[in-house]
């Protein structure tokens, strides 16, 4: 009895390690942004939800988090403009007062559905919108966070999503696999500088990760590589909850002596094949 009273006291304590925390996360209308939003708020966390064009799903992650007893607020800002960046820490702190940590989730700019991505036909402007913007966004939420968590002066934890796409060559993927790796680049650089201020930078490149609230939400052709995940990825396709725990670690003192690493959370979907020759 005595054993399991203390594996309670365990679970119950890790269940709340960001109690009196503040959390930012952006993108959190749907799939990872959503699941993280939700373990942050579960871990104890209040969090400010930032979304752009889905408010339904933002009132949904809300919803989420509300259920859990948890307290959120939502925040409607396009991340690829710098002055709705700045709008949207200022409305986060004036709602809670802080901020602890800062998820860097949602990809800014504008993505046409049926363009080709091939290297030849890339224009002037589909790397201001894919390849600009959301790394702008990415620097100045950086900067943005780690100014308030200075000026507050007991730290605090910056994650950034990128990709397995910055880790190798896909077709047609030169803007989107660049950003990524130009993303992941960055967060050493931001850890290097943050840490004498105790704020740690950490990035989670996730492989395929099915984020469809029911199949054919997103269309027969991304249903078709869920299928093919189960079976061409070691551990098959993941979901948003393993993002999700990933950053929860990472703003976490579990990982108070970590900084500047991107952790790959993919199923092995990097894994080569063995040659049988």
């Amino acid at each position: 009895m005595r054993r399991r009273d203390e594996a309670c006291q365990l679970a119950m304590m890790r269940a709340m390690k960001l109690q009196g925390k503040v959390a930012l996360v952006t993108g959190a209308s749907r799939g990872i942004g959503q699941a993280t939003a939700v373990a942050l708020a579960g871990a104890g966390a209040r969090v400010f939800v930032n979304f752009n064009n889905t408010a339904e799903g933002a009132q949904e992650t809300l919803k989420r988090i509300r259920d859990l007893g948890g307290l959120a607020d939502a925040h409607r800002a396009d991340i690829g403009d710098p002055a709705q960046i700045e709008g949207l820490f200022a409305a986060c702190v004036a709602k809670f007062g802080r901020l602890d940590v800062y998820v860097n989730n949602a990809n800014a700019g504008r993505r046409d559905r049926g363009r080709t991505g091939a290297y030849l036909d890339v224009t002037s402007d589909m790397l201001h919108q894919e390849f600009l913007l959301p790394y702008q966004a990415c620097y100045l939420g950086g900067q943005f966070a780690a100014k308030q968590m200075i000026a507050q002066g007991d730290g605090g934890a910056i994650v950034n999503i990128s990709s397995v796409h910055q880790a190798r060559a896909w077709p047609a993927d030169s803007i989107y696999g660049s950003m990524k790796a130009a993303v992941s680049r960055l967060t050493r650089s931001q850890a290097r500088e943050l840490a004498a201020s105790r704020i740690r930078v950490n990035c989670i490149a996730p492989g395929f990760i099915d984020i469809r609230a029911f199949p054919g939400e997103r269309g027969e052709r991304y249903d078709v590589y869920n299928q093919r995940a189960e079976v061409e990825i070691p551990l098959g396709r993941g979901v948003p909850d393993d993002i999700a725990n990933g950053v929860l670690y990472f703003v976490s003192d579990d990982s108070r002596y970590v900084t500047g690493q991107t952790l790959f959370i993919e199923g092995g979907y990097l894994l080569a094949p063995i040659s049988e020759i």
